[in-house]
C-alpha cells in the first residue's frame, strides 16, 4: 500500500526494550526530586522578593493613609476586609481579609495573639 499508514501497537514496543536497571530508576527518581527542590527554591526566593517589596511599601503607608480622604479610606478597607466578627463576651475579634485572587481568605484572630 503506497501512501497508507499502518497502525502500530506502542505497548509492544515497550516490551522490546530491556528493563531499566535499579541504578537508572534511582537516577530518574533523584532527577525528579532535584527538579521539585529547584522549583521550591525558586518559589521561596520569589516569595522573599514579594515580602521585601510589601514590607517597603507598607513602611511608607502611614503617609499615604494621612492624605487619603475618608471615602477612599473606607473604599480601601472594604476592598481588603471580607468580614469582622466581634464576640464581646469573650473580648475576641476575628478579621477575615479578602484575597483578590479568589483563594481562601486569611483570618486574623486577636485571641490567638494573646496566647
Amino acid at each position: 500500500m503506497v501512501g497508507a499508514f499502518r497502525r502500530v501497537n506502542l505497548s509492544r514496543l515497550d516490551s522490546l526494550q530491556p528493563p531499566a536497571s535499579s541504578l537508572e530508576i534511582a537516577l530518574v527518581r533523584e532527577c525528579r526530586a532535584a527538579e521539585k527542590n529547584l522549583l521550591l527554591v525558586e518559589l521561596v526566593e520569589k516569595a522573599k522578593v514579594e515580602a521585601r517589596w510589601v514590607s517597603e511599601v507598607l513602611e511608607g503607608f502611614d503617609a499615604v493613609w494621612d492624605v487619603m480622604t475618608p471615602e477612599n479610606r473606607s473604599r480601601l478597607v472594604r476592598l481588603l476586609v471580607e468580614r469582622v466578627e466581634a464576640v464581646a463576651a469573650h473580648g475576641r475579634v476575628v478579621i477575615t481579609l479578602r484575597d483578590p485572587r479568589g483563594r481562601v481568605p486569611c483570618e486574623v484572630d486577636n485571641d490567638a495573639e494573646r496566647r
